[in-house]
């Protein structure tokens, strides 16, 4: 058969006649679809990219984001803004509320342009090392990246973990530079963050948690 259509395919059927497929719409893309009668079909790509899922005020002790869709491939963790009712205080993540010996940290600490280590298997992700107990000084305020690649996988979660913070005492900016392990044996449905001492209550700060397609 002839087309002068713009845009038309003509392609097999399976049979001794060819067929017309109508070009797609702008931007669309040519797959293979076993259902339709020519095998192929016009379609609109995954759009990909971050998708923001929830934005939650830190408050109490402890603040925790449930019921987190499986529907991505990796999740992004970003923690911005905190600062607490006592100087100093050292902020944890939970995932899935689990408080076992579980997770396996290992960081690089740059406290003050002073280097150290920290690797040991604790009952939570070490997430910032100071935040202050004011928002007078913006640059003081405690902020963490968390990646989770593969979040929904039930065996071993590894993650990638960047912090910054300090007390509103001395200044001095301590960051974490960190990868680590959760054993986990679930898919990764909820976040906590909390404070390390259990008493240390939240004035600021918000979660925003991002599924990556």
């Amino acid at each position: 058969m002839n087309t002068t259509a713009k845009g038309d395919l003509l392609v097999g059927t399976g049979s001794t006649t060819a067929s017309a497929l109508t070009v797609g719409s702008n931007d669309q893309i040519l797959v293979a679809d076993s259902s339709t009668a020519t095998g192929l079909k016009w379609a609109t790509p995954s759009s990909g990219g971050f998708t923001l899922l929830s934005t939650t005020s830190l408050s109490g002790v402890s603040t925790t984001v449930s019921s987190i869709s499986g529907s991505y491939k990796n999740l992004f963790v970003f923690v911005k803004g905190v600062y607490v009712n006592t100087d100093s205080a050292q902020i944890n993540i939970r995932l899935n509320s689990d408080s076992g010996t579980n997770y396996a940290n290992n960081i690089v600490r740059n406290t003050g342009g002073t280097l150290s280590a920290i690797s040991s298997a604790e009952g939570q992700i070490r997430a910032i090392g100071k935040t202050p107990n004011s928002n007078s000084n913006p640059l003081y305020l405690g902020n963490a990246q968390l990646f989770l690649p593969r979040y929904t996988d039930t065996d071993i979660q590894p993650y990638s973990l960047v912090s910054i913070g300090a007390d509103a005492g001395s200044g001095a900016y301590q960051s974490y530079h960190a990868t680590g392990t959760y054993n986990n044996s679930a898919a990764i449905t909820s976040v906590t963050v909390l404070s390390n001492d259990g008493t240390t209550t939240f004035s600021g700060g918000t979660i925003y948690i991002y599924g990556e397609s």
